[in-house]
């Protein structure tokens, strides 16, 4: 018996979720389709590529939209359980709301291991398609060339440079205007390249026409100036390591992100971008936590009292977002550290929504 209300209580639910999610994602959709279609008229965008830039964006829409179709599904749900009093039934037939919130429990755990795939090894690489669309269609790149970028550049703490690109073709793996400003320890110059252009073979960096200047302790230019035709060059970065640092924390993912800080830091991370790599794992939890705080307030909506509860649960849910927002901002201003920043919303809602679990009768 138990098992045959463990599926009717998730069959009851998945109808919702997929009109709520399906109305969320229609409205998302239709909202940036009108923000861009100007843009996308105006380059002449092929029906294809519209297509694959929405097709980019689901995983992102999802992320956002999942979290608000849950909570109204779950009200909607218990609220019919509460209209048709099946949950006094349920519990007349032995069976205790704590042991009814269990489907409920693993549905929010389970979304929050969609969303925590999703993060990392859906998302960063559809945010990269975006990005080149972006650039071709809403962004009106004077050269055309999506996978063209500007201004690029690179330190490296745990080998003491900053790389810098002018102009970089993704496509063929091309730079130009490349410099190179290798650092003491102590953080003052001590070499500098420069190059006209440069190739990423073989996984190294060439450099072509370019010179090399060397300075004194004091920092003035020493005498010995070398040029050349040809050179490889101690640049561990790769073309599409230069191009993640825009944004680096929606194209990578935390291993990525974490050894990238960890490059270009060393052990000295920012405050903002060790937040923004702890988000990276707190963030997926959301559906979980959610599903904590409203499930036991729903077992107990009252016969026709479902649009107060749904009133309190979009504040608990806002209110949620808010207190991750206000961490996170103080996080990054070093005010509080980083993981607890992260870490300390999903804690306290966490373990509110346990207690009103433990409390069920």
């Amino acid at each position: 018996m138990i098992k045959i209300i463990d599926r009717y209580i998730l069959k009851e639910f998945i109808t919702p979720f997929l009109y709520c999610s399906l109305t969320f994602f229609l409205l998302y959709l239709v909202g940036d389709l009108f923000e861009h279609l100007d843009e996308f008229i105006t380059a002449k965008t092929s029906w294809y590529d519209i297509l694959r830039y929405y097709l980019y964006l689901v995983p992102t829409i999802f992320t956002y939209t999942t979290p608000f179709s849950l909570v109204l599904s779950l009200i909607y749900e218990l609220g019919n359980f509460a209209r048709h009093s099946e949950i006094i039934g349920m519990k007349a037939s032995g069976i205790s709301p704590k042991r009814i919130s269990i489907p409920f429990i693993l549905l929010g755990l389970a979304l929050s291991l969609v969303f925590f795939y999703l993060g990392e090894f859906v998302t960063p690489n559809t945010n990269m398609g975006l990005e080149t669309l972006s650039k071709l269609y809403l962004e009106k790149s004077s050269s055309k060339n999506p996978k063209s970028f500007e201004d690029l550049a690179y330190s490296n703490a745990n080998d003491n440079y900053v790389f810098y690109i002018h102009t970089l073709d993704l496509k063929n793996n091309a730079a130009q205007g490349i410099q190179v400003h290798y650092l003491t320890p102590q953080g003052s110059i001590h070499k500098l390249i420069r190059a006209e252009s440069g190739r990423w073979l073989d996984g190294e960096w060439w450099l072509f026409n370019g010179t090399i200047l060397r300075y004194d302790e004091t920092g003035d230019i020493q005498n010995d100036v070398e040029n050349f035709v040809k050179r490889a060059v101690r640049i561990q970065e790769s073309p599409e390591d230069l191009i993640r640092e825009e944004k680096a924390s929606e194209k990578m993912n935390y291993r990525e992100l974490k050894n990238s800080l960890v490059k270009k830091f060393g052990k000295k991370i920012p405050a903002p971008q060790w937040v923004e790599l702890q988000s990276k794992l707190s963030n997926p939890w959301i559906c979980f936590i959610l599903v904590l705080i409203i499930v036991p307030i729903g077992l107990k909506i009252p016969k026709g009292g479902a649009f107060v509860v749904l009133g309190k649960t979009l504040l608990l849910t806002l209110g949620f977002y808010g207190s991750q927002f206000v961490a996170m901002a103080m996080g990054k201003q070093g005010y509080i550290q980083p993981i607890f920043a992260c870490w300390l919303p999903n804690l306290i809602f966490g373990v509110w929504g346990m207690i009103l679990l433990k409390r069920l009768r």
